[in-house]
């Protein structure tokens, strides 16, 4: 009974070393190949803003965007579509540790991406991300 409580103990510890220093893992959803969707990321003490890539949308389509705030972020995020360095749609806000997302319906075919903004650009103590895409 003593070695199998040996070897318990020393199986636990082993275990517990090797995840003892693992990095957290995001909440949010990162596109990772999903087709026509585009991803942005905020890092806590890094930046003010981001943005994704552009994604092509044709006239009528809808699309979906969202944010979501991650450990160790204290502060929201003001999130939007835009077009041309123009904002189009209505702005969003997820709270720390939150999240939000809306929807938008494409009125001229073009070029979209989506913009955070930590604390509406005041600050960089945010962590987390959001996306674009095809609805």
């Amino acid at each position: 009974m003593k070695k199998i409580l040996k070897f318990l103990t020393l199986s636990l510890l082993v275990i517990c070393s090797f995840t003892a220093n693992l990095p957290e893992a995001e909440a949010y959803f990162a596109c990772a190949g999903t087709p026509r969707c585009a991803d942005a990321k905020l890092q806590y003490g890094q930046a003010m803003y981001a943005s994704s890539s552009s994604v092509y949308f044709t006239q009528g389509e809808t699309i979906y965007y969202s944010w979501e705030n991650d450990k160790p972020g204290i502060m929201h995020v003001a999130f939007y579509i835009s077009k041309g360095g123009v904002q189009v749609g209505e702005m969003k806000f997820a709270a720390r540790e939150g999240m939000d997302y809306g929807f938008y319906t494409v009125k001229e075919s073009g070029y979209y991406y989506l913009t955070g903004a930590c604390e509406g650009g005041n600050d960089t103590r945010c962590q987390g991300g959001g996306t674009i895409q095809l609805w």
